[in-house]
């Protein structure tokens, strides 16, 4: 994979809530992490392998390094959020679906948006 993610030592996110400011990723009630808008260096999109189907995950970076905040497309909220990306990243890549999607079984890393990141 063409970056690494932060390692949750936690429940991955079930719900996605949008504000003016930036997002917030929660599991049940508790807020697991949350980035503002003009954090954001890199976004990508990748797939998971999850043992038969994959996943498809949206990675933010916010920092110099190749740690990623991710977050995966069965998760409450994941249409709103891709939406709001739209809308705050103009310039985002429009047709990375397929490009991530296909072929299956392949992490197929993208940058949609921003820099990639270099060591």
């Amino acid at each position: 994979m063409a970056g690494d993610y932060i390692e949750m030592k936690f429940e991955a996110p079930n719900k996605i809530t949008l504000s003016e400011d930036g997002i917030s990723f929660a599991h049940e009630l508790e807020t697991l992490f949350s980035l503002m808008w003009h954090e954001v260096r890199e976004i990508v999109a990748y797939k998971e392998d999850c043992f038969g189907v994959d996943s498809i995950c949206i990675g933010f970076r916010i920092s110099d390094s190749d740690n990623y905040l991710r977050v995966f497309e069965e998760t409450e909220g994941y249409e709103e959020m891709l939406a709001e990306l739209e809308r705050r990243f103009p310039d985002i890549r429009k047709n990375w679906f397929n490009e991530v999607a296909f072929p299956a079984f392949v992490p197929n890393w993208t940058t949609i948006w921003g820099t990639s990141f270099s060591k």
